[in-house]
């Protein structure tokens, strides 16, 4: 066998390996998440009273079009009305941000440091300038583009009544339905931001933390401040578990956020994400494989489990290298090489996709989400893109991600659906999820 046919064996073997990992790895993931949210929405609703008090914390900058929304979502909750507390930073607006917020009936305060932008440092200056003489127990942090569900704080409630210090709510897609980029964007969500940290949690793992609607305790918010980092969330979420602090998931903890409805505004936002996601595996992969090896904290499953988390390629990617070390295969192979190697390489295809329709089914999807998948192949020739960029030209800045109305210059009109609408469909949809997983 001349050389160029055993390096592309080499190289599909390498390919095939890691997709078989990830695909077995995800197949469990899958079946554990099952079991999670079956038992979940079993529960049902405690009859004792609500007791955590909360304090909800929006960042938001520049969000004059979407805040009013958003505070008015969290002033709706199911929740007793001296529980809970609505604070905006308006972090370097040069808008009416504020005056909105205000308006609305947030506690607003106003936040200038040019020099210092972005989610973490304004999350940070928020918690050092609340007073702390006021009773509180735990803190929420939601996104300003985001409407929650009304029982996202009856379900938090519980998860702290349990003895949680640090819980992950189901983060989803607000205008779920509406076709094109969004609905393929919450396929994406169904598989990482509900049965991916379902599944983690059943195995005795920590979920991540994906920037919205995620709670924490008062005590935790005080001793781990927020970083500047790109991806802030990742990176809170593995220094919690290097110190033997585990994220909880609440699947009835409802937010969803606005996706941008195009490419072309997405490309900042996953330039940033990809940009923080390398920096943060090359900085907490090897700690976290020493952690494992030392059994810290007594915690050597949750370690290797976010090590496979945060060294797994984004799904479209997983599936392209799965996909290339097949052909590799068939292409290059020789007898029972090209036979046994294209196969398992296929199979790990399926396996990934099983995962794929299954995770959409457990979130109750509807059709256009599955036919959004017919978009993939694009998306994943675009995502392979932003990867390239980011490698070459290294970490990027913290940008504001394009909201959907600044490009169409339209609010009432740009609005997917009302909160009332989204709330009838979330739970048409989540019905049709309690009868699969029954």
């Amino acid at each position: 066998m001349s050389l160029v046919p055993r390096t592309a064996i080499a190289l599909s073997s390498a390919a095939t390996t890691v997709g078989a990992c990830y695909s077995t790895y995800l197949t469990v993931i899958g079946i554990a998440a099952h079991g999670e949210l079956r038992d979940q929405r079993a529960k049902g609703w405690s009859d004792r009273s609500p007791s955590t008090r909360f304090r909800i914390l929006i960042p938001a900058h520049n969000e004059e079009l979407l805040i009013k929304d958003t505070v008015a979502a969290a002033r709706e909750l199911r929740y007793p009305a001296h529980l809970y507390e609505i604070h905006v930073v308006a972090d370097n607006c040069t808008d009416r941000t504020a005056e909105i917020a205000d308006e609305a009936g947030a506690h607003v305060h106003r936040r200038r440091a040019p020099d210092n932008p972005g989610k973490g440092p304004a999350l940070t200056w928020l918690l050092a300038a609340l007073p702390t003489g006021e009773p509180h127990d735990a803190f929420i942090i939601l996104d300003a583009d985001t409407v929650v569900e009304p029982d996202m704080l009856r379900a938090f409630d519980a998860c702290f009544a349990d003895g949680a210090e640090v819980v992950q709510g189901h983060y989803a897609v607000r205008g779920e339905g509406a076709g094109g980029e969004v609905d393929l964007r919450s396929a994406a969500f169904a598989v990482r931001h509900l049965v991916r940290p379902a599944g983690r949690v059943r195995l005795g793992g920590s979920s991540s933390l994906y920037g919205n609607g995620m709670a924490f305790s008062e005590r935790i918010a005080r001793a781990f401040p927020w970083s500047s980092h790109l991806t802030e969330d990742l990176d809170m979420g593995l220094r919690l578990l290097l110190a033997g602090e585990t994220v909880d998931f609440a699947p009835r903890a409802v937010v969803r956020g606005e996706m941008p409805n195009t490419l072309d505004a997405a490309t900042s936002q996953h330039e940033r994400w990809e940009s923080g996601r390398r920096s943060v595996t090359k900085t907490y992969l090897p700690r976290l494989l020493a952690a494992a090896n030392g059994k810290r904290h007594g915690k050597r499953w949750a370690y290797i489990d976010a090590s496979l988390d945060i060294a797994m390629p984004p799904f479209g990617t997983l599936a392209a290298v799965t996909g290339a070390g097949a052909a590799g295969f068939a292409l290059a192979g020789t007898g029972r090489t090209r036979s046994i190697g294209a196969a398992i390489g296929l199979g790990s295809i399926g396996l990934q996709t099983l995962h794929i329709l299954a995770s959409l089914r457990l979130a109750g999807a509807p059709f256009s989400v599955y036919r959004s998948l017919l978009r993939a192949p694009l998306n994943i020739v675009w995502k392979i893109g932003v990867l390239g960029r980011t490698l070459r030209h290294g970490p990027t800045d913290w940008v504001r991600t394009s909201r959907n109305d600044d490009h169409d210059g339209n609010h009432a009109t740009a609005q997917l659906k009302t909160l009332n609408d989204q709330t009838t469909h979330d739970q048409h949809h989540h019905d049709n999820a309690r009868r699969f997983v029954s």
